[in-house]
């Protein structure tokens, strides 16, 4: 996913210069060519498909973890290959489909992604003709009806898939998580009870003093058994949380090309060589939103671990120090001997603390 995340950056960050210099007239800052538009089309096509389907496979992932309580050992020979190889092998058939109809073309964006060539100095031009003081032939991509619905069928389905497989199982997620909890609960309420505990125990007529101790004994062995049930349910509700939000960032980043796919499968999406202001305001927020998908995913993985820090610390640390930590432990760079100081997470716990008293002998 992180691959995916970078390929995307990067094919966003070329200020429009890889657009082809033909439409430099429309275009701020185009000086390319065909075949530089055709490497930021590889890179798009490689980001946003990647990044989509692998969001799907994480969530996919904490269903396996959560829901069917499977284990790690089992979740890496069974479910990992397909999880991890379905984008891979998906990935390649949209690159190869879109390499072979020249599906790469410049859009009024100054981006590679658009299937068809179909620029203002265009209209009037047969597809294959090129107007004179221009390099691309127009409709360029333009293939025939099948090629069309089957691009824009793969588009819909690494947008519309991951969107309904990451909702769905959010909800098998939460319901798994509610249900445990109202089993930890009924098996609390039960298990304390001292009188079944007594009739079981002392069917063989034992005193009154062995049968107060065998009461409390299975007293105590209930209570440490909620505890640890108590423990994993606290651990439960915290991967549901993690895998909540990256479901959320998820739909925060990608729900706007989502809008755009239907909107131009159907028909209603406007030229962006005469967009209208609210056609403006909506690529703004999906550039926006868009781009911070790697961002989110940071913030969420590294949560966990700022918040150790935070409730560690014997002095008090802000936010950012806590996040500065977090994030250099990430790198396995070593914190500064002061922030070791302040941070007992960077201290032996006691059971490692070599006790100096010699063992009796």
């Amino acid at each position: 996913m992180s691959i995916a995340d970078i390929a995307y950056s990067l094919s966003g960050i070329h200020f429009n210069a890889v657009a082809p210099k033909d439409v430099s007239y429309m275009v701020w800052n185009a000086k390319g060519s065909q075949a530089t538009c055709d490497v930021n089309g590889f890179f798009l096509s490689l980001g946003v498909p990647g990044a989509c389907l692998y969001s799907c496979s994480i969530n996919l992932y904490y269903l396996f973890k959560i829901k069917f309580s499977k284990s790690d050992v089992y979740i890496s020979k069974k479910v990992e290959p397909f999880l991890l190889g379905f984008p891979i092998l998906y990935i390649l058939m949209c690159l190869i489909t879109r390499f072979i109809f020249k599906g790469f073309n410049v859009s009024g964006t100054g981006s590679c992604h658009s299937l068809t060539y179909n620029p203002p100095h265009c209209i009037g031009y047969n597809d294959g003709e090129i107007r004179e003081g221009f390099e691309i032939p127009c409709g360029r991509g333009n293939s025939s009806d099948g090629v069309r619905i089957f691009n824009y069928v793969t588009r819909l389905f690494y947008l519309l898939a991951p969107l309904v497989i990451v909702t769905v199982s959010m909800l098998m997620i939460y319901r798994a998580v509610l249900v445990q909890e109202r089993k930890i609960r009924r098996y609390g309420s039960g298990s304390t009870n001292v009188s079944s505990m007594r009739q079981s125990n002392n069917s063989g007529g034992e005193f009154e003093e062995n049968e107060r101790h065998s009461a409390l004994s299975m007293i105590s062995i209930t209570l440490r058994r909620l505890a640890s049930t108590s423990e994993n349910n606290v651990n439960s509700r915290a991967v549901m949380h993690r895998a909540l939000a990256y479901a959320l960032s998820y739909l925060l980043s990608w729900i706007w090309p989502v809008i755009y796919a239907i909107l131009d499968l159907l028909g209603a999406w406007p030229n962006l060589f005469t967009a209208p202001t609210w056609q403006v305001v909506f690529l703004y927020f999906w550039y926006v939103f868009n781009g911070l998908q790697g961002v989110f995913t940071l913030l969420v993985y590294i949560h966990p671990k700022v918040m150790s820090i935070k409730r560690s610390s014997v002095e008090h640390i802000s936010w950012l120090g806590a996040f500065r930590q977090a994030f250099m432990l990430g790198l396995g760079v070593a914190t500064t001997p002061a922030n070791r100081g302040n941070n007992l997470a960077a201290r032996p716990a006691p059971d490692e603390i070599m006790d100096p008293t010699p063992p009796p002998t």
